[in-house]
């Protein structure tokens, strides 16, 4: 397969009518289920054609979880490295809670958008976007300390982490009345548990 497309830049008209579809897609989610939000509609929110909605997306439930996706991704920070050798266990957990919460605190100020995304437009797709966009927030260091001179991957772990991390976050997004920085920590001591890293030991 030529790689020369994927090389060729981006049409600015293509790229300005999309951000306009999805900027209109969150704008409807913010105040409507997915079931209640037409193409029509879409269209004339984002002031683009019909025809141009199917350039970029086949239906609505397809938007609905590009959208989640994009804003999701727009809040949340990338992360610093984390200098393990300099910590102790317990400042290592305290990073990983420091890194979570932004995200955390996003999710619950915009808990309705995403439980409607989540009600209307969910696929295995959109669980697969999240679990890659939780690897890319994360910090390999911890994970390369950790299986160093074993036999698992840093990869390997940082997936099997991120799955987790990510269905511990669904779940209280949907049933859970804990404030942000209770999950942080609760994800936090999780990880840095499954790594290795407990209060009274350095690995």
């Amino acid at each position: 397969m030529s790689t020369a497309s994927a090389a060729e830049p981006v049409d600015p008209r293509m790229q300005r009518s999309r951000t306009a579809l999805l900027d209109a897609a969150t704008r409807l989610l913010d105040v409507k289920p997915v079931s209640e939000i037409s193409i029509t509609r879409l269209v004339e929110e984002a002031g683009v054609t019909r025809p141009t909605f199917y350039q970029h997306f086949p239906d609505i439930p397809a938007i609905a979880r590009a959208a989640a996706i994009a804003r999701l991704a727009a809040a949340s920070p990338i992360p610093e490295p984390i200098p393990v050798a300099e910590l102790t266990p317990a400042q290592i957990r305290d990073v990983i809670a420091t890194q979570f919460l932004p995200d955390l605190v996003h999710l619950a100020e915009h808990r309705d958008f995403y439980l409607r995304v989540l009600d209307g437009a969910t696929d295995l797709h959109l669980l697969t976007e999240l679990v890659t966009l939780s690897l890319e927030r994360t910090t390999p260091e911890p994970f390369e300390h950790a299986t160093r001179g074993h036999d698992t991957t840093a990869h390997d772990l940082m997936t099997l982490v991120a799955g987790g991390t990510t269905w511990l976050i669904l779940t209280w997004l949907r049933d859970s009345s804990h404030t942000p920085d209770v999950l942080a920590s609760r994800i936090a001591t999780t990880v840095a548990s499954t790594l290795g890293y407990h209060p009274d030991t350095r690995p």
